[in-house]
């Protein structure tokens, strides 16, 4: 394999030993709500790119979070513990 497949297909280590949801399993909560990465980027105007970074820990951005945790219905202190301050 790979060392860009790898990269791609491994999440990074979580912060600071905060452990977050899997990845995977925050995309099969999207698709489960009947949402997707795409249309999640439309909502906030952002790349499905930069949607999926945040689901795999590759970049942050709390408007992509705070949707995620809309459509999900799962709180983002959830999804990310410790990554956003609880606070809007």
């Amino acid at each position: 394999m790979h060392a860009i497949a790898r990269a791609i297909e491994t999440p990074p280590k979580p912060r600071h030993g905060t452990v977050t949801m899997d990845p995977y399993d925050i995309i099969a909560a999207i698709k489960k709500a009947g949402s997707s990465q795409k249309k999640i980027a439309d909502a906030v105007n952002r790349s499905p790119t930069t949607v999926n970074h945040v689901i795999f820990g590759r970049a942050s951005s709390r408007r992509i979070a705070d949707e995620i945790s809309r459509v999900t219905k799962i709180p983002v202190s959830k999804l990310w513990p410790g990554r956003y301050d609880d606070k809007k």
